[in-house]
């Protein structure tokens, strides 16, 4: 990917992002197997969340490759888990509210994923299909205020 002027400044603040507020707690973060809500709250202030997500939504509405520089220096860096966990959030389940997803499913949930207020996560295994989303048996049926799952 070449950087363009605007891209390479976004490049910088990523990398700023991460030196100053993951560097220090990394290896803790990876030894307690956790990622703290306020990681996520910070990024979402510094425009590192659903970058890509139109303005309407909460995003910064810049093109996908914007969205792949946070994924490429966190993990250029060695934040492969960090790396891992914001693909799923901003670059995966956020497309797919924005995609498929009721209009008041966008306006509940896109702009507290941008500002980190909601992680999204994707759940796609089980015992008869493995990670083949496609074959996956498990359904989600509204019982009263809760989804059951089945």
């Amino acid at each position: 990917m070449s950087d363009t002027a605007e891209m390479q400044l976004f490049r910088d603040t990523v990398v700023r992002f991460f030196n100053d507020e993951v560097e220090p707690h990394y290896a803790q973060w990876e030894k307690e197997g956790i990622f703290p809500k306020e990681l996520y709250l910070k990024m979402g202030e510094n425009g590192l969340l659903c970058v890509d997500m139109p303005e309407e939504y909460g995003g910064m509405g810049a093109p996908f490759e914007f969205s792949m520089v946070v994924l490429e220096e966190a993990a250029r860096m060695g934040y492969l888990a960090l790396a891992s966990n914001l693909s799923v959030h901003s670059d995966i389940a956020a497309p797919y509210i924005l995609h498929l997803g009721s209009e008041q499913q966008k306006q509940k949930y896109l702009p507290r994923m941008a500002s980190g207020e909601c992680i999204a996560g994707f759940a796609i295994t089980e015992p008869s299909s493995g990670s083949d989303a496609a074959n996956i048996r498990t359904r989600a049926e509204k019982k009263g205020d809760v989804y059951v799952l089945n």
